[in-house]
């Protein structure tokens, strides 16, 4: 049946661990014209849908045909870790931003595509998930391309592609090494029209507990953006689950050049209450079994002040009470003036004199949905943080 993806495992009696070749046979006519799957969102609901033409497609020309049914991200079996070995097997494609995480994978093996052209080859199946109502997944001849078509994730770089939408887009990626040689990859960046909340930029796990993740509120994300230009303070919180006690590394991968150029990447063990230039080497960590949340952060610093680099430690909270909100904000050094901003920059609330390092903004409009916290702190330096209820 077009358009509808299928699982496959192999037979019963082939060993577990040691990989094989297996021969299939397709018989029967190309599909060629269109063909539709009708989709449902409800809940979190994802779709198993394939490749139905003997050609590659674009994911791209897909997401565009289909804007109002499907999400923005799609995740691709790769199965690069084996049933005994705990991981993530999904790749996971953002088309709104363009970026590409691979799936957990051992130590030396390569991935099956590190970067990705969005083209997937004839035959592949991939999960998508339904949203906006009730639709149609429509496959048309103009998403093939004319892709050199080895089968499953072949790089190629002689691409005929749909684009999407042009937009000024920045991203690196950590690549966290566990005490069992299992490599687990995130990619983070800051896009133009991103913004901190999750939306079309952001993409979970397919896996519901992953290894290593970056996180907004409670979920855990494979892919996240943030606004592009990027502000002082920005920061990804990140997460993992550590299956056994031992050490762990946290490698820095694929920078593109306007960060590379003028950012340095930093992890702060807040355990240690340390700072580690990742631009300049890896990072390892010991680490007890469990999931941690509240260890890792990326945190980033102007190479002009590379030589004494200041960090922003910068929480800002939203409460909502009696149809009014309450802006606390805590930093690591002493806060002079703050004031608060309104989208429109009408200032809502200003504070000068102060002496201290947290303060709390009371009885805000709960009309303003979206508020800029400008902080000065004692050495003059000014911190934009933008807030959302």
């Amino acid at each position: 049946e077009g358009a509808k993806g299928y699982a496959v495992r192999a037979p019963n009696n082939w060993h577990p661990t040691e990989a094989s070749k297996y021969t299939g046979t397709f018989t029967g006519v190309l599909n060629n014209g269109d063909y539709n799957m009708s989709v449902v969102a409800t809940g979190s609901r994802y779709y198993l849908v394939g490749n139905p033409y003997p050609s590659s497609l674009s994911l791209n020309g897909l997401y565009n045909n289909g804007l109002n049914h499907i999400g923005s991200t799609f995740h691709l079996y790769e199965h690069t870790v084996g049933l005994n070995v705990v991981g993530n097997n999904f790749a996971t494609y953002n088309v709104s931003g363009n970026l590409y995480a691979t799936a957990d994978r051992p130590v030396g093996a390569i991935p099956i595509q590190t970067d990705f052209d969005a083209n997937v080859k004839a035959g592949q199946g991939f999960f998508v998930e339904a949203s906006a109502g009730s639709g149609t997944i429509s496959f048309t001849n103009a998403m093939r391309n004319n892709t050199v078509n080895n089968f499953f994730f072949r790089a190629n770089n002689d691409i005929e592609n749909i684009e999407i939408e042009s937009i000024h887009a920045e991203s690196f990626k950590l690549n966290l090494l566990t005490p069992t040689t299992v490599v687990s990859q995130i990619a983070l960046g800051f896009f133009e029209g991103a913004s901190s909340d999750i939306e079309k930029f952001d993409s979970r796990f397919f896996t519901p507990d992953p290894l290593f993740y970056s996180q907004v509120e409670a979920n855990k994300l494979a892919i996240q953006a943030k606004a592009w230009p990027m502000s002082t303070g920005d920061v990804f919180p990140l997460g993992f689950r550590a299956v056994e006690t031992g050490e762990y590394t946290i490698s820095l991968s694929d920078v593109t050049s306007a960060l590379e150029e003028s950012q340095m990447i930093y992890i702060h063990d807040q355990w240690s209450n340390t700072y580690h230039n990742l631009s300049e080497s890896n990072y390892t960590f010991v680490s007890d079994a469990g999931t941690f949340d509240n260890r890792l952060v990326v945190v980033f610093s102007s190479i002009l002040s590379y030589e004494n680099p200041v960090f922003f430690e910068t929480n800002a909270w939203v409460y909502h009470q009696a149809h009014q909100w309450t802006v606390a904000v805590s930093i690591n050094t002493a806060i002079r003036e703050i004031s608060v901003y309104d989208l429109q920059g009408r200032v809502l609330y200003e504070a000068k004199g102060l002496d201290t390092t947290r303060h709390e903004i009371l009885n805000l409009s709960e009309t303003h949905h979206i508020l800029i916290v400008k902080i000065t702190t004692a050495d003059g330096k000014n911190h934009i943080v933008k807030t959302a209820k």
